[in-house]
């Protein structure tokens, strides 16, 4: 506001909401590629019950998260983003259900709940301590106790590695590198992947390996789509993860700067300076 930063990035939706109300500024409030998910340890622990992964799923409050982030983003919908080329409509999807949660629980090795269950998070991201003290209110009510854990993303990486050590939930925001639905499917659901960040899930289906493989061969865009219907239908059914919600941009910049968008790792392309800016 005082012009000492002609442009900012990773803004609080709080700041920003502020900001677009203040003259000369401005702010773009379009969806980005990019999902934020809460993944879970399919081969370890309590969350290697898909009946507990579904309770889970159910039990989260999805509109207390876009609450959170003051109406800036919006849910997902499964594994890719509503934008995202390959993104297949129509399919059944998550949402707050705790009938449906508890349900789900009475049919896992632990029906009345009773035990721990860790959430890592990287240190210092406001939203997704936010996320776990969702995920803490709504899990008790099923008899889960979510214990949360702030960690640095170096020590967080370190831990995905090893299937055994990797969280039982975990906190983890995905970019897109290009724009299709085979980067975030093929890094985060190929089998190979495990144990990198963006599959710390550790989630291994040989249907699904063969069609992410199949998907990349294939040329023709339609094929390719229907392919990816049925990947994103059998991720959603094994309940691979929570899928949350894709952040709306949080940029803010003065009306002097001229900004190109791109949608490649949710970015943008540099300021463009008018000419008679005397920054130029």
């Amino acid at each position: 506001e005082k012009g000492e930063v002609d442009w900012a990035d990773w803004l609080s939706a709080e700041d920003l909401n502020a900001l677009k109300e203040v003259p000369g500024m401005v702010t773009f409030d379009e969806p980005m590629f990019g999902t934020f998910m809460v993944k879970m340890n399919n081969q370890v622990g309590h969350a290697s019950d898909p009946h507990v992964r579904k309770a889970i799923a159910y039990a989260f409050d999805y509109d207390a998260v876009i609450e959170a982030m003051q109406g800036r983003a919006d849910l997902l919908e499964g594994p890719l983003s509503t934008p995202c080329p390959g993104f297949a409509e129509g399919l059944p999807v998550y949402r707050l259900d705790m009938d449906k949660a508890k349900e789900e629980l009475a049919q896992s090795q632990w029906p009345e709940g009773g035990f721990e269950i860790e959430y890592v998070y990287v240190t210092g991201l406001v939203i997704e301590e936010q996320i776990g003290l969702i995920l803490l209110d709504q899990l008790s009510q099923l008899g889960i106790t979510v214990n949360m854990v702030p960690l640095l993303w170096p020590d967080m990486k370190a831990r995905f590695a090893d299937v055994n050590t990797s969280p039982e939930l975990v906190a983890v925001y995905s970019g897109t590198d290009y724009a299709d639905a085979d980067n975030f499917l093929d890094a985060q659901y190929h089998s190979s992947q495990a144990g990198t960040w963006s599959a710390a899930s550790h989630y291994a289906n040989d249907q699904i390996d063969t069609w992410l493989d199949e998907a990349r061969s294939v040329v023709d865009q339609a094929e390719r789509d229907e392919i990816y219907r049925q990947i994103q239908e059998k991720l959603l059914e094994d309940c691979v993860e929570v899928w949350v919600h894709s952040e709306r941009h949080h940029h803010v910049w003065h009306d002097y700067v001229h900004r190109d968008l791109s949608p490649i790792m949710s970015a943008w392309h540099w300021p463009v300076w008018m000419e008679d800016k005397e920054s130029a």
